[in-house]
């Protein structure tokens, strides 16, 4: 459009998603994403929330069965791309 961009400004889009599909005991998809306070929020069939809420309900759902420690390996890969990812600055109120 008609933007001017000049001095200290930064203009950037960082979205950071990513899903898994054919997963868990229904073969359903796995979707992350990066929320502006840098936290990981998740969705997985009827279960919404962040990163670690869902590996407590994987824990107490699955356990170590083989659908378990599939989704114990697919949030240790969240968290190694979540640790790479920029967060953008929040703005001063």
């Amino acid at each position: 459009g008609d933007a001017w961009v000049f001095g200290d400004a930064r203009v950037s889009l960082s979205i950071h998603v990513g899903w898994f599909s054919s997963v868990g005991s229904e073969g359903g998809t796995l979707t992350y994403f990066c929320q502006k306070d840098g936290s990981v929020y998740t969705n997985r069939g009827c279960f919404s929330g962040t990163l670690d809420e869902f590996e407590s309900a994987v824990a107490r759902r699955h356990g170590n069965s083989q659908i378990g420690q599939e989704y114990g390996l697919l949030i240790q890969f969240i968290r190694l791309r979540a640790s790479a990812w920029e967060v953008p600055q929040q703005e001063a109120a």
